[in-house]
C-alpha cells in the first residue's frame, strides 16, 4: 500500500509539474506576441515618422520666390560684391544655389530677403563646404561696414539664428543645387563657375602676403589670377565663333584677266570659302587702270 501510495504522488507532482510548464509556455509564447507587436508598432511609427520627415523637406517654389532672390543678386550692391569675386572663390554657382536653399528651409519670408541674410546665408554656406575657409572673411566688409571687425559677434549671431531656423540642416547637395539652377537655367549667376584650378586649399607657404585680407567696397577688388584671365579669353574668344558670320570675301587682285573681267576660274571659286554670302561669280572691275592714274605729286 505505501509503495502504491508513493507511485501516485509522484504521478501526481508529474502532472503539476507538466501543467506548470505548460502554463509557463503559454505565458511565454503571449509575452513574445505581445513583443513582437509592440515592436512592430514601434517600426511602423518609425516609418511613419521618416516618411513624414521626407515630405517636410520637399518645398515648393513659387515664381514670386526666385524672382525675389533674382532682384538680391541684382541690387547694385550686391552684384558689385560678386563682380569683386571674379575667380568665383566664396560666391560661386553652387553657393549661390545654396542660399537660396536656406531661404526656403528657413521658411524666411520676402521681407527678410535683405542684403544681410544674404550674406549671412552666404557665410553660412561656405562653412559648409569650402576646403579655404578664409576667403569667406571678404564678406564681412561687405555686410557690415568699414567698422565691420567690432559687428562680427552680431553677425555670426544672426548666422546661427539661420541655421537653427532650418533645423541645423545646413548641408545641400549637388542635387538640390541643379534643381534650383533648372528653375531659371538662363541667369547669369548660374555662369559663375569655378575653375578647377582652385579646387582644394592652398597652403600658408604658397599664398601671397594679401592673399585672403579682406578688402571691402571702398578698395580695388583682386582681378583674377593669370589662369582665370586665360579662361576668360578663352571664353571670349570661342563666344565669338559662335556668333552668326556677318562678313564676305572680296578679290584685292589686279593683275589677273579673271579680274579684269569675265568670271572667276575654277581653281580661283574652289578658293573662296564655301560659307561666303558674297556671290563671287560674275564680280567685274568697275574702275579700269587709267581711272586709277593720280596726276598729283608731292611738295618739293
Amino acid at each position: 500500500m505505501l509503495a502504491i501510495t508513493r507511485r501516485r504522488l509522484a504521478l501526481q507532482e508529474r502532472s503539476i509539474v507538466s501543467c506548470d510548464n505548460m502554463t509557463s509556455s503559454l505565458k511565454r509564447t503571449r509575452n513574445d506576441s505581445s513583443s513582437s507587436c509592440d515592436s512592430s508598432d514601434s517600426i511602423s511609427f518609425a516609418m511613419t515618422k521618416r516618411l513624414k520627415s521626407d515630405l517636410d523637406q520637399v518645398y515648393v517654389v513659387t515664381k514670386v520666390e526666385i524672382h525675389k532672390y533674382f532682384s538680391i543678386l541684382e541690387d547694385p550692391f550686391i552684384y558689385d560684391f560678386l563682380v569683386s569675386d571674379s575667380c568665383f572663390l566664396y560666391s560661386d554657382k553652387y553657393l549661390l544655389a545654396m542660399v537660396f536653399a536656406y531661404f526656403k528651409r528657413a521658411k524666411l519670408t520676402e521681407k527678410e530677403y535683405t542684403r544681410l541674410n544674404f550674406f549671412a546665408a552666404l557665410f553660412l554656406a561656405n562653412d559648409m563646404e569650402e576646403d579655404e575657409e578664409d576667403f569667406k572673411f571678404e564678406i564681412l566688409p561687405w555686410a557690415l561696414g568699414s567698422d565691420w571687425k567690432k559687428k562680427v559677434p552680431s553677425f555670426l549671431q544672426l548666422r546661427d539664428k539661420i541655421w537653427a531656423r532650418m533645423s541645423y540642416r545646413a548641408i545641400v547637395s549637388s542635387r538640390c543645387c541643379e534643381e534650383v539652377m533648372s528653375m531659371e537655367p538662363s541667369h547669369w549667376a548660374w555662369f559663375r563657375e569655378r575653375a578647377t584650378h582652385h579646387a582644394g586649399a592652398v597652403r600658408s607657404y604658397v599664398r601671397d602676403v594679401d592673399y585672403c585680407e579682406p578688402r571691402g567696397p571702398h578698395e580695388t577688388p583682386r582681378g583674377p589670377c593669370d589662369q582665370c584671365s586665360a579662361l576668360q579669353l578663352i571664353r571670349e574668344v570661342v563666344n565669338n565663333d559662335d556668333e552668326p558670320d556677318n562678313s564676305w570675301y572680296l578679290s584685292s587682285s589686279s593683275d589677273d584677266e579673271s579680274s579684269l573681267g569675265g568670271t572667276i576660274s575654277s581653281e580661283e571659286s574652289d578658293m573662296i570659302p564655301p560659307n561666303t554670302r558674297f556671290d563671287m561669280k560674275g564680280l567685274k572691275q568697275t574702275l579700269n587702270e587709267n581711272s586709277l592714274h593720280c596726276d598729283w605729286h608731292p611738295e618739293d
